[in-house]
Formats: structure tokens, sequence, C-alpha cells
């Protein structure tokens, strides 16, 4: 109600605590209301200004935060390169800035082998004056002091898996054989490589923390390669439809319980060209994995897995003779061992190295002698080491990120002295976020990048020495200023154990709290994967399409349920032999928290996952039907038979093993409790979780009299990737609209 602005009555008393209000008094309060009401106002005319986030730009990487482009230090100089603007540019520790070459003087020198590149080309550094770098197949050096462009090296037709060794001999796979240049001669390791028979490439699916097939010896003069024998293994048919006619295109797929390929580990000898094999023994289906060199280049080291994955055993072999020679120490664990990492070998000293290890229940580090002698636990504690970085010249600092112990959500800087014999790791990094470092190689230096919930990336100079930062390199621009981004709420639930279950809630830019909200449910919830953390709110396009989500009115929720990553072995397997369990009774803790949200409709909550999401999309679809209205699963799986060897034994043991596990975790047995409204989408050439899972679960419906939809993409694998990620998000972003 307004003021008048006329003669005012006379007041029936002018003294008293109910004294009226003078005009210019009224006049105040009134526009303090108003500007109330204006502050108010200001967020949502804000928002209001601000555009939605266009799907484009997520899947195109444009609205993640920029880093320094190959940012490294310069071999062992006290000073760091990166590139920008199409240059090479050197900053030292005392912040002198260089221009060291310019992608149009590369190209100058180029032309003389008729090369040339458009950006300037990634890098490494072989010390420090001279880098290398390749255009097309051919390796070229380049030392600064003379402006020499060297090619060292021109690989053959159709090389893949490349690895650049010490002294820049290079291994690489044709088709499945593998071949070698040295000193500039191009010369087959193998020769009968076929579908059956495969040399040089990551064995046993990626597992055990295995990312390559070849392993240079610290000289450059042998090379140590896996052999996959996948001749057990029966031919699964996939086909390439985008061929007229569509192209049979098999694939070795060993499903849990079935018969599986057997590894072996080759030596080559550059000088010798003569190749010998390690004497690993039998059975032959067991793991041969984290495979390391002794720094005097004469032994070969294998972390031997049983098939059970029950056992680890950390063999040494001669590198000559392939002989056995001994076992330095072995872990044992009644439900897994999952041995992820090499051996770290202390630099100038083989006779030391360091092993990281769950044995205690945490992933810690451990100093060890060459013979396999304990001499002592680096870190310890309810917390993770997620992963080493690296130690000083002197080898008398190791160096590594870990979640440390207050807050598993972050990611730390740390130091430990090897010489001290009670010596404590130090925490580098102060900031809160997550921190990723690179030490200098005299270990006074750390280049640490990270980012938190209101940093989008940061990258600074931190003093090793005390973690003090020196100076700031580099402070990325929000990439999402201008966009419309809601709310982030963290805080934690307790699963029947007591375990903190830590959750995220994403809730729409123009938020009201008077209104009723439609939840979407986000969630993995299978080993290796932590959704969680506290890194900055843009970091991945997933993240942001559920922004995205958000903004169309949807509240997100995700919880990271027992099972999942960085909180301890007794956490991640409180799964085993029984999937789709225990992660379904945390994620319904997370469900029980919402429905008593005034804000939230609990008649109207959604899940959305893939992979191990896809399965726990369904899993909470099927065994929660009174609950989950609409489901979207990408790539699920759907009974864990049909999955391969390694990843589902390991959590499972085989199907004769746990028939009673098997049995409640296949969704096809519960096919017919489906109520709502559920959408299963599979790339046609998915490797990962074969395109059976979903066909046997649309035929289980078929038989139950289920209504499901179904949406296949002809021409990608487990994930949807290029502008047709694009089709991807719009599609389930529709299907949550028209049904939730």
């Amino acid at each position: 109600m307004g003021y008048k602005w006329g003669r005012r009555k006379k007041p029936h008393n002018t003294s008293g605590p109910h004294r009226p209000l003078r005009l210019c008094q009224k006049i105040s309060i009134n526009m303090r209301k108003h500007l109330s009401i204006l502050f108010l106002l200001v967020p949502l005319l804000i928002i209001a200004q601000k555009r939605p986030l266009p799907l484009n730009q997520i899947v195109d990487g444009s609205l993640q935060p920029k880093a320094l482009e190959q940012l490294q230090w310069q071999a062992s100089l006290p000073a760091y390169t990166y590139v920008d603007a199409a240059q090479l540019i050197q900053e030292g520790i005392d912040s002198s800035k260089n221009v060291l070459l310019s992608t149009t003087q590369l190209n100058r020198k180029l032309e003389t082998f008729g090369k040339s590149v458009g950006d300037f080309p990634a890098i490494s550094w072989l010390n420090d004056s001279t880098f290398y770098f390749w255009v097309d197949r051919e390796l070229f050096t380049f030392e600064l002091a003379e402006h020499l462009l060297t090619r060292r090296a021109t690989l053959e037709a159709g090389a893949e898996h490349i690895d650049v060794g010490p002294g820049l001999g290079v291994a690489y796979t044709i088709g499945n054989n593998l071949w070698v240049n040295y000193q500039g001669n191009n010369l087959p390791v193998s020769l009968d490589g076929n579908r059956r028979l495969v040399y040089g490439k990551a064995t046993h699916r990626f597992e055990f923390g295995i990312s390559k097939g070849t392993f240079w010896s610290p000289k450059g003069s042998k090379l140590a390669f896996y052999r996959t024998d996948h001749s057990l293994v029966s031919d699964y048919p996939l086909a390439d439809y985008a061929q007229t006619p569509a192209a049979y295109r098999p694939l070795k797929y060993p499903m849990a319980g079935q018969a599986s390929h057997t590894a072996s580990v080759g030596v080559y000898d550059m000088v010798t060209t003569r190749t010998v094999y390690l004497q690993t023994g039998k059975p032959a289906d067991q793991y041969l994995t984290n495979i390391c060199w002794h720094p005097d280049g004469n032994r070969i080291y294998v972390a031997v897995v049983n098939r059970a994955q029950s056992k680890m055993m950390l063999n040494e072999y001669d590198a000559s003779s392939g002989a056995f020679l001994q076992t330095l120490f072995e872990e044992e664990n009644e439900k897994y061992v999952e041995p992820e990492h090499p051996m770290y070998f202390l630099p100038g000293k083989g006779n030391q190295f360091i092993w990281m290890s769950e044995r205690d229940g945490y992933n810690h580090l451990y100093l060890y002698k060459a013979n396999g002698h304990l001499v002592r636990q680096l870190t310890k504690g309810p917390w993770v080491v997620s992963r080493f970085l690296g130690f000083n010249n002197q080898g008398t600092q190791a160096f590594f990120e870990g979640t440390g112990e207050n807050n598993p959500l972050e990611r730390h800087l740390y130091s430990v002295n090897l010489l001290l014999p009670f010596g404590k790791p130090k925490q580098l990094s102060q900031q809160n976020g997550v921190h990723s470092g690179m030490p200098s190689a005299d270990g006074k230096w750390i280049l640490d990048s990270y980012s938190n919930r209101i940093v989008p990336l940061r990258t600074q100079l931190l003093s090793a020495s005390g973690g003090k930062a020196v100076k700031r390199i580099w402070e990325a621009p929000n990439p999402l200023a201008s966009f419309k981004i809601g709310t982030i709420d963290f805080f934690h639930l307790r699963a029947g154990d007591g375990s903190k279950l830590y959750c995220r809630m994403i809730k729409p830019a123009d938020f009201d709290s008077t209104r009723k909200y439609p939840v979407i449910v986000y969630v993995y919830g299978g080993p290796h994967i932590q959704l969680i953390d506290e890194s900055w709110l843009g970091d991945s396009r997933d993240l942001l399409f559920l922004h995205y989500l958000a903004n169309k009115g949807f509240i997100i929720f995700t919880l990271d349920n027992r099972g999942s990553a960085n909180r301890g072995l007794e956490f991640e397997q409180a799964i085993f032999r029984r999937m789709g369990t225990v992660e379904v009774w945390d994620q319904m803790k997370g469900i029980n928290y919402l429905k008593q949200l005034p804000y939230i409709d609990a008649r109207r909550i959604g899940v959305y996952g893939g992979s191990y999401g896809g399965f726990m999309s369904m899993s909470l679809m099927l065994k929660e039907p009174e609950v989950f209205r609409v489901g979207v699963a990408r790539g699920p799986v759907t009974d864990w038979k049909y999955y391969e060897v390694m990843y589902t034994e390991r959590y499972m043991d085989t199907p004769a093993e746990n028939p009673g596990g098997y049995q409640e975790a296949s969704l096809l047995n519960h096919a017919g409790k489906l109520k709502g409204n559920l959408l299963i989408i599979h790339g046609l050439q998915d490797s990962t979780v074969l395109p059976q899972h979903s066909f046997a679960f649309l035929q289980a419906c078929i038989e139950q009299g289920v209504a499901v939809d179904f949406f296949v993409y002809p021409r990608h694998a487990h994930s949807v990737r290029g502008k047709d990620r694009i089709d991807f998000y719009r599609r389930i972003a529709a299907y949550f609209e028209e049904h939730l």
C-alpha cells in the first residue's frame, strides 16, 4: 500500500513508544522496502540476462577451463615451457620469459624435409636443449642452441601404438605385429601376428593399470613386450554397418567363466635381434601385470596374478635368458588383489624401490630393498595415495598425490623424505580442491594445477620445501560466466554400516524453494570411479550436461555408494559377489533423504547412467519400481555372465562359483518388474559392454510382455562421441521432459 502526499491527520498521542512516524521516516522505510525487493530481484535479473547452456558447446569442449598448452619442465633446468600463440615459451623460476621457437621458424626448417605443421607440435624434452616431436610418421629432434632440425626415424605405413624409448628407438605395431625403428632402421620383431596372436599391444583388456604393450629398457637396448594368444577365445560377431554390404568384424572377447587368452612377455635385443620369453610358468591363464625394468637393464619384473585374483607374486627375471630368478614378495586377499602400478626405483639407486599396495586396506606407498625386504611403510592412515609423481634427482624425496585424511573429495600434493626412518608425508598444496602436480627434476619446485568450487583452473609454482606458492603462472577465465548455472550443494549421508556416503545436488539456476521439482539421479556406482569431488563445476562434459538438465527444471542428485573409488578397500569390496545389491541399498538412502525435502516431488524421480551406471539405472528401475518413474541407461551390463573375464571374476568370481550372486544381479530375471518408462541406448560397435546385453534384456521384456524404449547408435562403440553426442544428450533430455 502506498503513501499519500497530503496533509497528515493530527496524531492522538505524540509521545511514547507508539508515536507515529514522521513523513521522512515513512519515506525512508518505504525506500528500504523497495530496495529490499530490488536486492531480491537482482539475482533473478542477472540470471535472466544469462544464456542457457548450448549442447554444441558442451560437446565441443569450448566451455571447459583453458589450460596452458603443453606445460612441462625443461628437462633438468629450473625452467618450464609451454605453447602460447604458436610459440614455444620458456619461463624461469626467476620469472624470466623467453620465446624459444615459433611455429613459423619451425616450418622454415621443416620445409627442407617437405613437411609443415599447422599448430606447434606436441614435444617431449630429450635433454636441456633438445626436444623431439612427430610429423606424420617421421620423428624429428630440434636442438635449440644451433636451431638444428634432424630427422631421426621414418616409420612404416600403418604404424600404431608408437612408443619412443631412450636413445630415440621407436617401438610400434603394424596390424598385430611388432616393429622397432632402431638407429634409423625399421626391423620386424614379429611376423606371425594375426587375429589370434597379437604382439606389442596392451593385454588383459586394459585391466590392472595396463595401458600399453611395449616397455623399453633404461638404456634403450632392449624392449619388453606383450604377446597375447587368443586361440582359446571364441569369436564374438560385430559388424561394420557403414560399409555396403556390412562387413563382418569379429572380436575376441573372453566372458566370465569361459576360456580366456594367455599372455607372455618377450624381450627383444636391439643388437642381436633375438627374442627371449620370460619363464613365467603355469597356469597359462594367469595375469602378467605391471612390467618394470631394473635400472641396470639386466633384470625385469612382473607382478603375476592368478586368475582368481586372490594372490599376487612380484617376480624377478633375467632379461637376457628369460630365466626366473626369485619372488620378491607375495600379496593375498580373500576377496581380490589388484596391482595397478609398477615398481618405482629410486634414481641412481637400483637397490631400493617404492611399491603401491592396498594391503592395509588403503592404497599406500612402501619402501623396499631390491631383494624384496621391506624397509618401511611410507604412508598410512584412512586415506589413499592416488598417483605417484616421481623423485628428486638424488632419490631422497618422493612426491605423490593423495586424498589426505581430512576430505576424500580432495586431492593434494605431498612429499615424503626417504632418508628419515620415521619421516611422515608433508602436504604441499594448501588451497582446497583437486590438485595435480609436476615436480622439477631437482625436487625443489612443483607445478601445481588445481580447481575447486570457485576456481575453474589455476596453475602455480610451489616451493617443495614448504609448499609456499611462489608465483601464479596461469588463471583460466570462467568459461561459464555468461551462462545460467545453478547452485551445487555437497553433503553426506550414512550407509547401513555407518560409512559416509557423499552426495551432490544440482539445482536449477532459477530455483524456487516453494515449488516442487522432479529429480534425476545421476549414477555410476561401480569400482574405479568417484563422481563427487571438490573440482570445479564444469570440469567435464557430462557434468555440464547435468547442469543443462537442471535448467530444464530438474533437481540432479548424485551419491557415491559403497563400491566406488578412493574410499579404501573395505568400502569398495562391499559389492564383492553381490553387484547391484549394496549399491541399490545405498542409493535408496539418498532417495529417502530427498523425499523429506519440501521442494522435492517424490512422485517424479528418474535415474540416468552409463556403463556400470547403466546397470545401476536399470537395477534401480527394476528393484525399486514404485520409486523410479523414468530411467535412461547407456551401454548397460544386464547380465554379468556376458561381461569380460578379468573385471567380472574379480568382483563376482565365476558363474559356477557364485551362481546365486549372478542370478540376483542379472537384470533379465527382473525384467517383469518394470513399471516406469525405460530408455536403453547402446552403440552397435560396443566392444566393452557387448550389444548382447541390451538384446538379451529386450528378449526378456518380450517374454514378460513389458514395454521398453530402445535406441541404437550404429557407428558408435561404448560411448557416443563427436557431433553425435549432441543428439545423445538431446535425446536423453527429451525423454525426461516427456515422461518425468
